[in-house]
């Protein structure tokens, strides 16, 4: 096994790791946002969820749940952002030892 196959697999381990705790993080921030939008609903009613961007009411809830849902965003394009980057470590690890292999044989 070579410095740089043994080097990328580590890489690959750590974004790992890092999507790990993210995912956790967007579940979290997911659960909190539906708790913001049933504590709306608890407080001032339910808001059909077919009902147009421009009604009032689906303004209201909006504008009551918009921080939750920023985090609750914010999560999942990291988590979207740390698949990617652990699909490529994976195929640069794939690639280092395809060429070990290449260059032992």
């Amino acid at each position: 096994m070579s410095a740089a196959h043994l080097l990328a697999i580590m890489a690959a381990g750590d974004l790992a790791v890092e999507l790990w705790r993210a995912e956790g993080a967007c579940a979290m921030a997911k659960d909190a946002y539906i708790a913001r939008v049933r504590k709306f609903e608890s407080q001032f009613g339910d808001v059909p969820h077919n009902a147009p961007s421009d009604d009032p009411d689906r303004l209201a809830m909006n504008q009551f749940t918009r921080a939750r849902y920023e985090s609750f965003t914010d999560a999942r394009k990291k988590v979207y952002s740390l698949r990617s980057r652990l699909r490529r470590a994976c195929e640069k690890a794939a690639r280092a030892s395809a060429s070990t292999k290449r260059g032992a044989a």
